[in-house]
């Protein structure tokens, strides 16, 4: 039995996929064992990943377990879920849960920016691995971005990952935290081929493309961020009837596009449900501004210029700062400053080239977790979702 560990089902959009392109791999390479998803949001997860393994089941065992810590502080958290572990008349209403967990063969923490001094209780997760680990499960961390974590976090995070036979983290930042230059390769979305990542067809009727959060914002700061948006477009000479905003977490990123509907008659709006159906619409030809890392990566890959705005100091600005060190092209702004990005004279990135490098990274790490390719044709997936699975039989 395989048990995965991601925060799937909340939606969004860079978790959905991430989570997506495993399963879907694990459809292709072990269609016949039982994977199991631990994730916040187990009925949402279940329902939007049905189609993507054919075994999967969703629970919320090990985040119910971080939750129910007496405390915040990161160590209380681990030492609560080592405890749990052991003795599960610490958490009884989780049994059923926990002993499921202590069968895996494998338990594999999935990519992603939740495991962090943002959100302190999620480290409890790395106590959960540290525990299989000792147990004799094969156990892996792809992807992870670990900033921002405090000094005194910093030494519990290095412990809990010593014995995990895969540790592999998407930035600089993490792997100096870790004090493990060697761990670095990039986000666990380039296990994707970028093309099924993509609505082409959408994209052609788009010329400039809004992505913009409004959940670490406060009212003023979502109003600065909306005029510097704004001004951008401007500058563009963006056409409203050929600008569309996407929605990769629903009504949180539809602010936006609330306050400039008004202004911008004709405005696109993808939700997120067509953008995990259909791909997100990014072309060559195009100008994006984005706070989102996710966007971010799969625009600049096909060679979208653009505005990346980190939202939140020591998180954001980690995150896109990795792919304009990996290639990107794509200017770093503060968020509410008066400047405008000039695009006109940027050369085209390199990102594309550098994904390709992580992919066969991160299939080399699926071959030691779940095995090689399977011989022949890849295990279709039915409904629209089709085209968002990774096709991992090829590199």
């Amino acid at each position: 039995m395989y048990y995965l560990i991601s925060t799937a089902g909340h939606p969004n959009l860079g978790d959905e996929l991430i989570t997506r392109s495993w399963l879907r791999l694990l459809a292709e390479r072990a269609p016949d064992v039982d994977v199991w998803l631990d994730c916040p949001n187990p009925a949402g997860a279940q329902a939007l990943l049905a189609d993507a393994h054919p075994r999967l089941r969703c629970v919320d065992t090990l985040f119910r377990l971080c939750w129910e810590a007496p405390s915040e502080d990161a160590w209380e958290v681990a030492a609560f879920v080592g405890r749990a572990l052991d003795d599960h008349g610490q958490a009884p209403r989780w049994v059923p849960g926990l002993r499921r967990f202590g069968q895996a063969a494998v338990v594999h923490l999935l990519g992603g920016g939740f495991v962090n001094g943002v959100w302190p209780r999620h480290l409890g997760l790395l106590a959960a691995l540290d525990w299989a680990a000792r147990r004799g499960a094969v156990t892996a961390m792809t992807g992870q971005g670990l900033a921002p974590l405090g000094e005194d976090t910093v030494a519990l995070v290095r412990r809990l990952v010593r014995r995990l036979d895969t540790v592999d983290v998407r930035d600089r930042t993490s792997a100096d935290l870790l004090g493990r230059p060697e761990t670095h390769s990039g986000d666990d979305l380039w296990l994707a081929e970028m093309p099924t990542l993509v609505d082409a067809e959408r994209a052609a009727g788009i010329d400039a493309v809004v992505c913009v959060q409004g959940d670490l914002l406060d009212g003023p700061g979502c109003e600065r961020l909306t005029e510097q948006c704004l001004a951008h477009l401007d500058r563009w000479g963006a056409d409203p009837a050929r600008t569309a905003v996407l929605e990769c977490i629903p009504r949180v990123d539809r602010g936006i596009f609330d306050r400039l509907a008004g202004l911008l008659p004709g405005l696109q709006f993808v939700p997120w449900v067509e953008l995990l159906e259909h791909g997100v619409p990014a072309a060559a030809s195009q100008r994006w501004f984005s706070t989102r890392f996710h966007p971010h990566l799969i625009a600049s890959a096909v060679g979208a210029r653009g505005v990346a705005v980190p939202v939140r100091p020591g998180y954001y600005d980690v995150k896109h700062g990795s792919l304009i060190e990996a290639g990107s092209a794509w200017h770093l702004l503060e968020p509410g400053r008066g400047e405008v990005a000039e695009l006109e004279a940027d050369r085209p990135g390199t990102l594309a080239a550098s994904g390709a490098r992580v992919r066969s990274h991160k299939l080399a790490v699926a071959g030691r977790l779940y095995g090689p390719a399977l011989p022949g044709p890849a295990v279709p997936s039915p409904g629209p979702d089709r085209r968002l699975l990774v096709s991992a039989g090829t590199s």
